[in-house]
């Protein structure tokens, strides 16, 4: 989102009205402004809704009521307040940008894409609108549209490392690898300290398979962004894969010290166990793991291999049958091949 307009920089130009009311109004958003950037949400409310009394149909006073409410998570409160000030003025770019955050927020993401592609043909320079836009074309797995608004955003942000560190992972995702990093390499020359952009050139490089820069990449991460779960998830992922399960071990347990329900952190600590031998500690964070996701494949499978471990192969057996009705791809085609081992090491079948 943006801040709230002030009147102090940027006029009120959908009427030509300077007399008293319309001062009176512009005094009102001003105080509303100060108080909105200071916290004081109430107050700040009561001064944007003294401002429309004094002039209905002030656009800013709206759109400022709107992004309240949005801060507030009352998503319906501000569109309705957006909507009214696009009625007044059809080309206001950031009421545009702020209502398609809101569309967003409620899940209508290709209302909000139109309201923020909207917002950029309003004004080719709004760069929240793009960096927004670029935002959500991604959620929506839109990955050139994505791409597209955030070189946007580039060319009007050339020195701001967030911009090149969104336009990396959109073209990781595109799987341009080293594209990518050259990308995010450019970001943290910016800004040396950029936690985020840290962690995706590390993920990118376990993506590469470059896993000894990946680790110092997400080390780097922690060091600014120690709460950083993913980041701490992937380095967890870097480390197993060079052989350091110890260490692979103690990040997966700090990640689900920070963040218990991390289910992906729990699986992978559920498989650690499994290739240690310790099969009952793994049957038994499967089962809470199971009991949150009860059809995810991925659990259910090593669940099963458990099972088959400490030889309750019967339970195990059940959980493959239905991996292999019920689902596809691996762990689908895995459990497959675990029945016909079984039958055909079974004497009688």
């Amino acid at each position: 989102m943006s801040d709230p307009e002030n009147f102090l920089l940027k006029k009120d130009l959908h009427k030509p009205n300077n007399g008293k009311e319309h001062s009176d109004a512009q005094s009102h958003n001003n105080r509303g402004v100060l108080l909105h950037m200071e916290g004081e949400v109430t107050r700040a409310e009561e001064e944007y809704r003294h401002a429309l009394e004094k002039d209905p149909e002030n656009v800013t006073a709206l759109n400022n009521l709107g992004f309240l409410f949005a801060q507030q998570g009352e998503y319906q409160k501000a569109i309705d307040f957006y909507q009214k000030a696009l009625r007044i003025a059809p080309n206001r770019s950031m009421a545009h940008t702020n209502l398609g955050n809101g569309l967003a927020a409620l899940g209508q993401y290709e209302a909000g894409v139109e309201s923020l592609q909207r917002a950029v043909e309003c004004d080719r320079d709004n760069l929240t609108a793009w960096e927004n836009l670029g935002k959500l074309e991604m959620i929506r797995g839109n990955l050139k549209q994505a791409e597209q608004a955030w070189r946007e955003a580039v060319t009007l942000a050339p020195t701001q490392a967030r911009v090149y560190t969104s336009l990396g992972t959109v073209v990781a995702a595109q799987q341009r690898f080293e594209e990518a990093v050259n990308l995010l390499q450019r970001a943290i020359q910016l800004d040396r300290k950029s936690g985020k952009a840290w962690a995706q050139l590390g993920i990118v490089l376990f993506l590469r398979q470059d896993l000894g820069s990946s680790v110092d990449a997400l080390r780097q991460a922690l060091a600014f962004t120690p709460e950083d779960t993913g980041a701490r998830h992937h380095l967890a992922m870097a480390l197993m894969a060079k052989g350091g399960k110890a260490a692979a071990r103690q990040e997966l347990e700090r990640v689900l010290v920070i963040e218990p329900e991390h289910g992906l952190a729990g699986l992978d600590l559920s498989i650690l166990d499994l290739s240690a031998g310790d099969f009952t500690q793994a049957l038994e964070r499967l089962s809470e793991l199971e009991e949150r996701e009860p059809d995810n494949p991925r659990i259910l499978y090593y669940k099963a291999m458990a099972l088959d471990q400490l030889n309750q192969q019967g339970r195990a057996k059940q959980i493959f049958q239905r991996l292999a009705a019920e689902f596809q791809g691996k762990y689908a085609r895995q459990a497959q091949a675990y029945l016909q081992h079984t039958m055909n090491q079974d004497p009688g079948a």
